[in-house]
């Protein structure tokens, strides 16, 4: 257990010098900077739309309380306040010019590697206070160096809306810092001071992205870890503290499920591909190819779109038994082994804990890289702490560090140079996920867009030939009505090169799958009446506008039947 005298010891020379900080915080910006700067040019994608593009709430033309309140709480997700007004002020600076929202992410990207090695200094100083505070700045250093260079940060800097997740990760740092510089600080004022602003950027982190709600528990751990020296005496009569920290998150997870837990859980797989207990399998194999790419970041690795199979069984496939018997191995290791090896019991804690949230219940997307942004930080500083204390030789370390740094820097700015466009964006999760429905309807889509049609038509046929091929393209599965999607695409596609009859084919094959898909009877309308024969136009747009759920579609069916009606 620290004491009195150790904190104050701690406390003196925990600032580093305001001058040596400012330069780091610099390189690190600027480090950000030049590994991002290809991705400024890359445009609005996926979920960027619905939350940025498309949510006029953020829309916001002046500075004032009404437009800050509209687009804290007036945009898809209410729970998410804090992301949204930076999106806005992005907006109230720049319009859409998309260099402005990244630019904002690559700084972002930057402070939060800053403050990680604030707080990676002042850990180790607390936990191993023989080291020297220039040993302990240079491997705090080099563990962020490699974390901000990271290729798998990637889609989290440049995939604009995955700004929560930094945020998030920023604020949740902070919160953490400043309660470490409150239990050092050396006058009470100083520690109330501290504490309350531990508490505001908690708030923050939780406003940003509800990855945040385990914050409750990780400070107590650190408190437990590294001021109280895993004291078991201390745990024993804090037990109701840590029973009120688990209080607090499950809390938080109630506020953020409504408090309707099993109806929003059950909510969220309604439009998924995959059930409860499918997800819950499959994120076990999905975790242990996340640390696989922070061991082995190549960019081939890396995409944002992933084809992986499901797992149905424990044993089906057989590597969900074993990576499940790997992640509980990690478990036990990281309880049984924090007398002799602390830093790698707390990382593997602070690991698993924050991939909880995203990796457990909630019918979220499989696979998403920015997840590890947060769990990450603590794998790679006790691997530099590693091989810190394996290699002997400084020229060794260093050049280690320079082979690491070097190649992953190099990785993230190819990284960041597919995401500087969006055709080649879309081509890169084709050529890695070539499985997935959505990147055909994806880049076919784009292809289309752009007047390519012989392309997007060559793009819809590979898909159709592949999902078709797929063991889940049965009847009343979504890869079957996905099937259904992809033959109305082609239909358009084909219309718009003038192969009437061919788009005719495509239309009938759709409705086949889905008998009531509007664009479906809608293309056939158009295809009747370029042909003149508006009765049959007419009978196609009824039927169109009788299955149309969207009202801006029903409008355009409605103007198609009045303009077929006057035809007649």
């Amino acid at each position: 257990m620290k004491t009195g005298e150790d904190i104050k010891s701690i406390s003196r020379f925990r600032s580093g010098g305001y001058f040596i900080n400012g330069l780091i915080l610099l390189v690190m910006l600027g480090t950000s900077f030049a590994l991002y700067y290809p991705a400024l040019t890359g445009p609005f994608v996926f979920d960027d739309e619905p939350n940025i593009l498309h949510n006029q709430s953020v829309r916001m033309s002046e500075f004032t309380l009404p437009a800050l309140e509209k687009a804290a709480f007036g945009g898809l997700m209410s729970s998410r306040p804090v992301a949204y007004l930076s999106f806005a002020l992005n907006y109230l600076a720049g319009g859409y010019e998309v260099a402005g929202y990244h630019l904002v992410n690559i700084l972002l990207h930057g402070l939060t590697g800053f403050i990680l090695f604030l707080f990676f200094r002042i850990t180790l100083q607390i936990f191993d206070g023989s080291r020297e505070a220039r040993s302990a700045a240079i491997v705090s250093l080099v563990a962020v160096s490699i974390w901000l260079v990271h290729p798998i940060q990637s889609q989290a800097v440049a995939y604009i809306v995955q700004r929560m997740t930094i945020l998030a990760a920023l604020f949740y740092l902070l919160s953490l810092l400043f309660y470490v510089y409150g239990r050092l600080a050396e006058t009470r004022g100083k520690r109330w001071g501290f504490f309350a602003g531990a508490i505001l950027f908690g708030f923050l982190a939780l406003g940003s992205k509800e990855i945040a709600a385990t914050l409750p528990v990780f400070v107590f751990l650190y408190e437990w870890f590294f001021f109280q020296d895993l004291d078991r005496t201390w745990l024993k009569k804090r037990l109701p503290l840590l029973g009120l920290a688990l209080a607090a998150f499950l809390l938080l997870a109630l506020f953020y499920l409504d408090f309707d837990p099993i109806d929003a859980v059950m909510a969220s797989y309604r439009r998924r591909g995959f059930g409860l207990q499918e997800r819950l399998l499959t994120e076990l194999r999905v975790v242990i190819v996340y640390l696989g790419k922070i061991f082995f970041p190549s960019p081939e690795r890396l995409s944002l779109e992933h084809d992986i199979v499901l797992s149905t069984s424990l044993f089906s496939p057989p590597a969900t038994f074993f990576s499940a018997t790997f992640l509980l191995t990690l478990a036990v290791v990281a309880v049984f082994a924090a007398g002799r090896a602390r830093i790698l019991s707390f990382a593997l804690l602070w690991y698993l804990g924050n991939l909880l949230i995203e990796s457990s219940l909630i019918g979220l997307e499989l696979v998403f890289e920015h997840r590890n942004y947060l769990p990450g930080m603590f794998i790679v500083f006790y691997l530099v702490l590693l091989v810190d204390g394996l290699l002997g030789s400084k020229a060794k370390k260093i050049a280690l560090a320079a082979v690491v740094i070097g190649l992953f820097s190099f990785w993230t700015q190819q990284r960041s140079s597919v995401w500087a466009d969006e055709e080649t964006l879309m081509r890169d999760n084709l050529e890695k996920a070539p499985g997935k429905f959505r990147v055909y309807y994806n880049l076919g889509t784009l292809l289309s867009e752009k007047g390519r049609h012989v392309e997007a038509i060559g793009v819809y046929n590979r898909g159709l030939e592949v999902l078709a091929g797929k063991g889940g393209a049965k009847r009343g599965t979504k890869v079957y009505y996905n099937l259904g999607i992809l033959y109305t695409n082609l239909g358009n596609a084909l219309a718009s090169k003038g192969q009437y009859s061919r788009a005719d084919v495509a239309y009938y094959r759709a409705l086949k799958i889905n008998p009531n898909d509007p664009n479906a009877y809608l293309g056939l309308g158009h295809n009747a009446f370029r042909r003149e024969n508006y009765e049959k136009a007419e009978m196609h747009y009824r039927r169109a506008l009788s299955v149309a759920g969207d009202p801006a579609l029903k409008k355009l069916i409605t103007r198609s039947l009045l303009r077929a009606a006057r035809q007649r």
